[in-house]
């Protein structure tokens, strides 16, 4: 049993890593010996780790056999907790699938899988029931369903200052600003309460460290300037999330990129030579003035 904990926690250090085909080796490991000693919230849990890991691949089908025996599990066992999260966890493959295939079936079924997981989740567990909320709201978002995804973004806060969740704010507060910025594009008021909330999260990121939330930050106030044509506070921001996020090895930094890129493109070789040159040596300042300016 002890040598299945062990393996157990080498999988899970080695997948934050990055080191997941070595995370896949150790949780396999101490699957078999769950498996053995028949300890089945054990083998449930284990499913549960080698799903994330498969997510993290993109091996999707991988992923959703192992969510579907863990959660056979955790229903033959009686485990709410351990069910919602599997839930979720299922949710957030049709999800991600509906995304990249711009898929509303899918979305339906994260939907569906979202909703199931709140209904089981425990009053108590606000950690866990914020962050559901927050993905059925993003759902809703992707959906256009505007007013439910504010609505479930609302309470996913509420219950992080509660608790003093302070890493789930500033996620929270960065989906409250893509959906302001979604509306923003036809709306001024809308777009200045998404810069709002941008800010908010970024200074939330900044103080606890939270490199690639800053970053994600960062590139997403660089689109909304993007759009309005404010190119050279754009570039600041992409500037320094592209350092950020490559930094911490995001796959967003391709993104940035093609922002920086497209402002290339628009504004021609020479000036943007000349912007970049100019913005490079004081992004920062740049960023920090636009952030007073958004929260005034």
């Amino acid at each position: 049993m002890q040598a299945a904990v062990i393996y157990s926690n080498l999988g899970w250090t080695y997948s934050l890593l990055g080191q997941k085909e070595q995370a896949i080796k150790y949780c396999e490991q101490g699957l078999r010996i769950f498996q053995e000693l028949e300890k089945r919230a054990g083998e449930g849990m284990m499913r549960n780790y080698l799903g994330d890991i498969y997510v993290d691949l993109g091996q999707h089908n991988k992923a959703l056999e192992h969510y579907e025996q863990a959660l056979h599990i955790f229903e033959e066992l009686g485990d709410t907790e351990g069910k919602s999260r599997t839930l979720n966890s299922f949710g957030g493959v049709y999800d991600s699938l509906g995304q990249k295939e711009n898929d509303s079936e899918r979305r339906a079924h994260a939907l569906k899988y979202y909703q199931r997981a709140l209904h089981e989740i425990g009053e108590e567990d606000h950690n866990a029931k914020a962050t559901i909320l927050n993905n059925i709201g993003t759902i809703y978002r992707a959906m256009d369903e505007n007013d439910k995804a504010l609505m479930h973004y609302k309470q996913a806060l509420s219950l992080q200052e509660e608790i003093g969740d302070r890493s789930g704010q500033g996620i929270t507060l960065n989906n409250l600003g893509m959906l302001y910025s979604t509306v923003g594009k036809r709306k001024v008021t809308e777009r200045k309460k998404a810069l709002e909330f941008y800010a908010r999260a970024l200074y939330l990121h900044k103080d606890i460290g939270d490199r690639n939330g800053e970053g994600v930050t960062l590139h997403n106030i660089g689109v909304l300037n993007y759009d309005q044509r404010r190119y050279r506070i754009a570039l600041a921001y992409f500037l320094l999330a592209r350092r950020i996020l490559e930094e911490v090895r995001s796959p967003d930094y391709e993104s940035i990129q093609e922002y920086i890129d497209k402002i290339g493109t628009i504004v021609g070789k020479e000036v943007f030579d000349s912007l970049v040159k100019d913005v490079q040596s004081q992004a920062s300042q740049i960023v920090e003035q636009s952030l007073l300016e958004h929260l005034k």
